[in-house]
């Protein structure tokens, strides 16, 4: 695992001529993230909550004693299905993926990858204590 994790090993790729997969590269957020503060509904999407047990969800479907306002709805920003939900007032870490379009509070950061990412791995990477000890 160790020469894995330091490249001393590597796989090739089997579907391109056995070719070694390329260097891995460091980013910083705002290199693989683009803050979005896209408020063009209807108010016709969801309203979503944070959950750390379930991730993105339609408020309806937790137990939670919230409310959203309706004339505060039109601040929500849109979330689409893969982007991931930073709020600004968590304790725990609160980032989740989305695997709802939706609309949030404005007081949630949404980030969507502007390169290509396995969304999938982030969606477990930004939970895990590597991630937080950076």
């Amino acid at each position: 695992m160790h020469q894995l994790l330091s490249q001393r090993l590597r796989f090739k790729d089997e579907d391109e001529d056995e070719r070694e997969f390329p260097e891995w590269e460091e980013k910083f957020g705002n290199e693989v993230f683009d803050s979005i503060t896209d408020k063009d509904h209807n108010s016709d999407l969801p309203v979503l909550a944070i959950s750390q047990e379930l991730g993105a969800v339609p408020l309806k479907m937790i137990d939670y004693n919230i409310s959203a306002a309706e004339k505060r709805i039109e601040t929500y920003k849109v979330v689409q299905i893969g982007g991931f939900i930073i709020s600004l007032r968590s304790f725990q870490g609160g980032i989740e993926y989305s695997a709802c379009k939706g609309i949030y509070s404005h007081a949630y950061v949404i980030l969507r990858p502007s390169i290509e990412i396995n969304r999938i791995f982030f969606r477990f990477y930004l939970k895990t204590k590597n991630y937080a000890a950076l």
